[in-house]
């Protein structure tokens, strides 16, 4: 998974209505990058678009999860997803 270390947003509008901006991240086992990956997207100061950021975690079995749980902002939804079979 690449770190994201540089966003520009523009505003974007849809008859006369704002819409959100969805931020999906993938991730598998990501416990090495996906802190700086997030710290990256939240640090972003240009952003005048309301976004969220929803991460897939796809059965991680190392400590992906907790990093995403114990960074605390409320844009932020885990959401597990495994369609790996069991070992």
């Amino acid at each position: 998974m690449g770190i994201i270390t540089s966003i520009t947003y523009q505003k974007i509008k849809f008859m006369n209505s704002s819409i959100l901006l969805s931020v999906i991240i993938p991730v598998y086992n990501g416990e090495k990058c996906i802190g700086k990956c997030l710290d990256s997207i939240l640090s972003q100061d240009s952003c005048d678009v309301p976004f969220e950021i929803i991460i897939i975690d796809d059965g991680s079995k190392d400590k992906t999860s907790e990093i995403c749980k114990n960074i605390k902002n409320n844009t932020i939804t885990l959401q597990p997803f495994s369609k790996r079979t069991p070992e």
